[in-house]
């Protein structure tokens, strides 16, 4: 794998030094009486209102860390920690999302990790072969097939479909990881179906 521990640093860096630089900034410039110096020091889910977006920036840092550390184990161990994260962010971390507030959103951390990984093997896999394959036409219509059911099923209360990573919500298991997955490929297959068209017609 090509994610060194130097590509590790430059991207925390790029990550976190902004980070705290804007934080502070919009501390200083838009003060807020339920935001205190400790919300900030604590971070994730204790930043609110303007601090709000910043709790991702935390969670995608160390969620970057972990995908680091899980990448040098083997190839098997791999996996099995992959399937962990997902299970403990799942069905131990959603159990106290609304009771303790973890510094930075660390516990968040532990479904990016699977999430990137996923998006890492979308990328060299799904994205590559795509691009190469004349079936797109077909992938898009089914994937349009897939998420109108889910709309249907999502509308008529068939299902309760939540996924808010901030607040480690995650329902129902596995279509917080497919949903996303058909949305991204689906959306994928229609822009490279949108590029082929245009070149046809000498844009």
């Amino acid at each position: 794998e090509g994610f060194t521990i130097e590509k590790l640093f430059k991207k925390l860096k790029a990550l976190f030094l902004p980070y705290l630089s804007f934080l502070f900034l919009v501390y200083i410039l838009f003060p807020q009486e339920n935001v205190t110096p400790l919300k900030l020091m604590v971070g994730g889910r204790a930043l609110v209102n303007n601090f709000g977006p910043f709790w991702f920036i935390t969670a995608l840092g160390f969620g970057f860390t972990l995908y680091y550390l899980i990448l040098r184990l083997s190839s098997t161990l791999k996996y099995i920690a992959l399937v962990l994260c997902y299970l403990t962010s799942t069905f131990i971390f959603t159990l106290y999302h609304d009771i303790v507030y973890v510094p930075l959103n660390i516990d968040s951390s532990v479904i990016v990790v699977v999430f990137l990984f996923i998006g890492s093997r979308m990328h060299s896999l799904i994205f590559n072969r795509l691009k190469a394959n004349k079936d797109k036409f077909l992938v898009l219509v089914l994937g349009l097939l897939f998420l109108t059911v889910f709309y249907y099923f999502e509308l008529n209360d068939l299902f309760d479909y939540k996924i808010d990573i901030k607040y480690m919500v995650f329902t129902p298991l596995l279509l917080n990881l497919l949903v996303p997955l058909v949305f991204f490929v689906t959306l994928y297959s229609f822009i490279a179906l949108l590029g082929k068209f245009t070149n046809i017609l000498g844009y």
